[in-house]
């Protein structure tokens, strides 16, 4: 626990206090008199991690699936992200070709367009990528579902 040095308006510390091996008197968080910074993301975490700990006792199968779909929502952002940057150095690499063509440099010409083809090569892969990573996602997506609507008929039948 941190403690805190209470000053009186004299610039004197006040009395009766806790006194840290140094000397200063300090006071304990509870008695401090204005509320403490806080870590709304650490107390996220811990709310999220306290709500992961019940789905997962309550329901260990649907959790998994869960966690499977939140995996494949990441690996889609991850495999958009990159087609988005792949695509934006074709467009460039494209252009840089164009430059070199329409100024006649065949020397320059031929190396930009070498590394346009590595460009779109790697475009095309990961597009690829993006494919598959959407098809699992739309497979955990329906595995969720699946679970869900088996609890809800099952919640059905034991009324």
């Amino acid at each position: 626990m941190a403690n805190f040095p209470i000053f009186n308006s004299d610039g004197t510390v006040e009395q009766g206090q806790m006194q840290t091996p140094s000397g200063v008197e300090v006071a304990s968080e509870a008695s401090f008199p204005y509320p403490l910074p806080r870590d709304p993301v650490a107390e996220h975490e811990a709310e999220q991690a306290a709500i992961d700990a019940t789905i997962a006792a309550l329901f260990p199968a649907r959790f998994a699936a869960m966690k499977a779909r939140e995996r494949a929502e990441r690996t889609v952002q991850q495999w958009q992200q990159a087609c988005i940057e792949l695509r934006a150095a074709v467009s460039a690499a494209t252009n840089r070709l164009q430059l070199a063509q329409a100024s006649n440099q065949q020397g320059v010409a031929g190396e930009r367009r070498s590394q346009l083809l590595a460009l779109q090569a790697q475009y095309d892969e990961a597009t690829e990528e993006l494919k598959a990573a959407i098809e699992e996602l739309q497979a955990a997506r329906a595995q969720v579902q699946s679970l869900i609507d088996q609890s809800r008929q099952d919640a059905t039948v034991n009324l």
